[in-house]
């Protein structure tokens, strides 16, 4: 006997089985020395707010580099930034650059360093993506996107965006 579902029933039905389980996922980039692994960001409530980049970088070469800059056009500035405590209160400064030295991984985390989006042109939607180039002193630039997480997100590099 064959059974007729109704069209919006059966195409919700399609929909939740092929997204149950799906998430996405931030994407790894090399530029010669340098490997960029788990770079992401965090939801905005509206434009004009600000917004933070975090990730991963490694210098997997034999000779020191740095990252000099960053730019995101989603922002109408974007700086290197580091948290400090100052006899116990946290302030936030613009940095020149992030030095990397040889087999050194340097960690851009919530409460330390990481790039800061000023003046954000649009809301920034959890799952969406923010395209940035980061330059650095010898491997040059590089293009990458920012994976955005939920607004209060605060897992680490390596984890899972959350359902």
């Amino acid at each position: 006997m064959l059974l007729r579902w109704p069209s919006a029933a059966l195409a919700a039905m399609l929909v939740a089985g092929l997204t149950t389980g799906m998430q996405a996922e931030a994407r790894d980039y090399v530029v010669n020395s340098v490997h960029i692994a788990s770079a992401w960001s965090r939801a905005t409530a509206a434009p004009g707010s600000s917004a933070v980049g975090y990730m991963s970088i490694s210098n997997e070469g034999s000779v020191p580099d740095r990252l000099v800059s960053a730019v995101c056009p989603v922002a109408t500035s974007t700086e290197l930034h580091a948290d400090t405590n100052v006899n116990g209160v946290m302030r936030m400064r613009p940095i020149t650059d992030i030095p990397i030295a040889p087999g050194q991984t340097v960690k851009l985390t919530p409460g330390g360093m990481h790039l800061m989006l000023m003046g954000t042109n649009k809301r920034l939607v959890r799952g969406s993506t923010i395209a940035c180039t980061l330059t650095f002193q010898n491997a040059g630039p590089v293009d990458i996107e920012l994976l955005v997480r939920s607004a209060g997100a605060t897992e680490t590099l390596m984890g899972p965006m959350e359902k």
